[in-house]
């Protein structure tokens, strides 16, 4: 039988063994999910960029913003690549929040019609029936269409699946499509669609952002950090290798090569933080979609955006 002695002493070894204990490793990967529109993941993992930053990348490329929504609400994507939709980005107890700015870049998208259609511009779309990606017209065509005197009314607008897009287009079933990079490179470069309008800044800056969970972020921040400098070393790689990048691209999404050099053409790569500086541009663009009854009022920036990641990878 042990004495007390012998007790109190086993009592004390085992917690002095717990207090220094070494913790638990974070799990230095992370599982991502982007658009197919972007190049820089798919070639910073051809090229181990992301290895070299200490972080494996389970990728998932789709071709629909909703699944990007869908697989960050429920948590089954840590790390998210996609365009700033902000009836998403306003939506109370946000499950996410952007960690990093990718790209500003408001000539990947436009406003396309069948190669031999008779309309030339927006203003011919009066009486037309548009389609789109989101439930209701985006809020840089509403602003455009109303500066040639075109209003909600005066057209019929319908959502269309991306992957259907062309097929209604080249039946006459819609007049114009409203949709962005690989597709508007795709279908033009096939002589079956043209392009009719693509914004400057004052209608859209098609921002691309960098999404991580919350539980994520509170988890393992460290492989969200890595994650942030394999993205910028990818990056780096591409801007100095670009006829390289396209054809490694191409080969990991499937798309042509004349497409996916298009596709990155028209790509303004701004990889930054979603700091105080990038406010301005996120406000004054969440105001149109106010205007037209898009989202009931502006995203609160601060709940939305962290710096936390970015600044754990580059100001250490």
């Amino acid at each position: 039988m042990l004495t007390r002695a012998a007790f109190a002493l086993g009592l004390a070894a085992a917690a002095a063994s717990i207090a220094t204990a070494p913790a638990r490793a974070e799990d230095p990967s992370v599982s991502l999910i982007q658009l197919r529109a972007y190049i820089i993941v798919p070639v910073g993992l051809d090229q181990g960029k992301f290895k070299e930053a200490g972080v494996a990348v389970d990728p998932k490329i789709v071709t629909d913003n909703l699944l990007i929504n869908e697989a960050m609400s429920a948590n089954t994507s840590e790390v998210g690549i996609t365009g700033a939709t902000y009836q998403a980005l306003a939506a109370p107890d946000l499950p996410y929040s952007i960690i990093a700015v990718a790209e500003q870049s408001p000539e990947a998208v436009g406003v396309m019609t069948a190669a031999d259609s008779e309309i030339k511009s927006l203003a011919d779309l009066k009486g037309k029936t548009i389609a789109g990606g989101d439930g209701e017209p985006i809020a840089y065509l509403q602003e455009a269409l109303a500066d040639v005197g075109v209003h909600k009314g005066d057209y019929k607008y319908v959502k269309i699946e991306a992957s259907t897009g062309a097929a209604a287009l080249a039946s006459k079933q819609i007049d114009a499509w409203v949709s962005y990079n690989p597709f508007i490179a795709a279908n033009v470069s096939k002589g079956l669609a043209k392009v009719i309008f693509t914004p400057s800044t004052k209608y859209f800056n098609n921002f691309v952002i960098i999404l991580a969970t919350k539980k994520a972020i509170a988890e393992k921040p460290d492989a969200l950090a890595a994650f942030l400098k394999g993205y910028g070393k990818s990056l780096e790689w591409v801007q100095s290798n670009k006829d390289a990048a396209v054809q490694a691209y191409s080969k990991a999404t499937g798309l042509e090569p004349d497409v996916a050099a298009a596709t990155f053409a028209k790509r303004n790569q701004q990889f930054k933080s979603p700091d105080a500086s990038v406010v301005a541009d996120f406000s004054r663009e969440a105001q149109l979609y106010i205007k037209y009854g898009l989202i009931p009022a502006e995203p609160d920036w601060s709940k939305v955006m962290t710096t936390e990641i970015w600044d754990r990878a580059f100001k250490k």
